[in-house]
């Protein structure tokens, strides 16, 4: 008979691992044996959950009615709860109290309660995820749940340690307090952490920070939360890896209100791609810290199709040197109709403004106030304006001479009936 620990409670398995069925023990990790198929062990007196000690222990049993008391568990070590409950979705009881957790290992909760019918979890403690797939998949596609509590969490530091956590839980409704939340830097972190949540409204994540993973650390993490309206990243000064926010919010077709206000570099490599895109309800942004686009593909298609932006501030954008920078970054934003670049003085990134404000239908002017730098490239402004008729775009008079008889220039940026004037101070 094999041994399983809770804390140091030696408990005897129900079953030896001779009479458990084939699928369980090719699942299973060290330490892993059936215990109970419906009745929840007790964990009286337990505040730890030892290294896969209840890893698969309830997959998929349909007579389980009652969860163990969680109440007092402060620890859950590597693979502890991983898949334990998964497919656990006859139960009676659907509260899940975590409210004494503070620390996750990695893998501990893989899966743990995922496809369960859940309807309120609290894991009010827990200020930091940092065990590589810690929560990952934790939760993923429990419909029925309705309320989360995070609200301590402070930082979010292992390899995917909450990607997907969340996804599919069409049940959560009003607003996901991160208010505390700093920092997001492991890999594939929060990927796809809400996706498709679509009762969601409106999300805190006024203390965040810093994005610093390698990459994809937001990737689609609220990607098709068709309900949401609000979002704050108030705080947020930095993207600097690899596909930070790509896809963040896309298709969030309800927002209104984002603030990223305080945002001013962009230097990771599609960084921040497709963000907003498909957010055709956004009206207004503010970017008016912005300073640095440099990462290759750093903005591309950040708002595109986002149709009622009409309000764009951008106006301390100084450099855009990565390749795309800022290709197709308004793309199909047919309410806007004019926007200043004031402080842009070098665009030398390869092909960065291509495609930029293709099908912006209403754009009838575009101003680069202070530009004099283009580098040695002269394909950066290709087809900027395809799709669009009648707009002007003003640069200074000084660097006619450098891009007046440029092929995307003497073609109208691609667009129809479109020009390009030298009618503003020259720059040195």
């Amino acid at each position: 008979m094999a041994k399983l620990f809770l804390g140091t409670r030696e408990v005897t398995p129900v079953l030896p691992v001779s009479d458990a069925p084939t699928y369980y023990i090719e699942k299973a990790k060290s330490g892993n044996y059936l215990t109970s198929s419906s009745n929840p062990i007790d964990l009286t007196g337990i505040t730890e959950l030892n290294t896969g000690c209840l890893s698969y222990q309830y997959y998929y049993s349909s007579s389980m009615a009652t969860l163990p008391d969680f109440s007092n568990i402060t620890t859950i070590g590597a693979q502890a709860l991983n898949h334990s409950f998964y497919y656990v979705n006859n139960l009676t009881t659907t509260t899940l109290d975590l409210s004494s957790l503070t620390s996750i290992g990695s893998n501990s909760c893989n899966y743990a309660f995922a496809y369960t019918n859940l309807t309120s979890v609290d894991m009010r403690s827990i200020t930091n995820i940092s065990g590589g797939y810690g929560c990952s998949y934790m939760f993923y596609q429990n419909r029925a749940l309705t309320t989360i509590n995070l609200s301590s969490l402070t930082t979010i530091s292992g390899q995917a340690a909450c990607n997907y956590m969340f996804e599919g839980c069409t049940g959560l409704t009003g607003k996901i307090n991160l208010g505390n939340l700093t920092t997001i830097s492991g890999t594939y972190g929060c990927e796809r952490m809400f996706n498709g949540c679509t009762g969601i409204t409106e999300v805190d994540l006024s203390s965040l920070t810093t994005l610093s993973g390698t990459s994809s650390v937001c990737v689609s993490m609220f990607n098709g939360c068709t309900s949401l309206e609000k979002v704050d990243l108030s705080s947020l000064t930095t993207v600097n890896n690899s596909e930070s926010l790509n896809h963040t919010f896309y298709g969030c077709t309800s927002l209104t209100d984002v603030k990223v206000n305080n945002l001013a570099t962009v230097s990771g490599s599609s960084g921040c791609v497709y963000t907003f895109g498909g957010c055709n309800h956004l009206g207004a942004i503010d970017l008016g810290k912005l300073v640095t686009i440099s990462g290759y593909n750093g903005c591309q298609y950040m708002f595109q199709n986002c149709t009622a932006l009409s309000d764009v501030s951008i106006t301390l954008l100084t450099t855009v040197s990565g390749t795309n920078g800022c290709k197709g970054m308004f793309y199909g934003c047919s309410s806007l109709t004019s926007i200043v670049f004031s402080h842009l003085s070098t665009v030398t990134g390869n092909t960065c403004f291509n495609n930029t404000f293709e099908n912006c239908t209403s754009l009838t002017s575009i101003q680069f106030s202070v530009l004099n730098n283009l580098g040695s490239r002269t394909d950066q402004f290709n087809n900027m304006l395809k799709g669009v008729t009648g707009c002007t775009v003003h640069f200074p008079s000084n660097m006619q001479s450098t891009m007046g008889s440029w092929a995307s220039v003497t073609s109208g940026f691609g667009g129809t009936s479109c020009v390009a004037l030298f009618d503003l101070p020259a720059t040195s």
